[in-house]
């Protein structure tokens, strides 16, 4: 499933990142599954506009900057 899950906002634009261990298409199943999920969803629908595309596909941002350290002992 999905182990961290953030979301950050700035005026009008929201913007969230989850990691999951096995994919989002198997996060989204196991969420989609969920009578809490689908509460909470429902609860924040006012926050969010648009959160997918035509086709039904999450609206994915390009990464373009990433600078990360590994913790001393963890190869990188």
């Amino acid at each position: 499933g999905i182990y961290d899950y953030q979301i950050w906002r700035h005026g009008d634009l929201v913007v969230s990142r989850m990691r999951t261990r096995h994919g989002y298409d198997q996060a989204s199943a196991v969420t989609g599954a969920s009578a809490v999920q689908t509460r909470w969803t429902e609860s924040m629908s006012h926050i969010f506009a648009e959160i997918a595309d035509a086709d039904g596909a999450p609206l994915w941002l390009e990464e373009v900057f990433r600078h990360r350290v590994p913790p001393a002992g963890e190869a990188s």
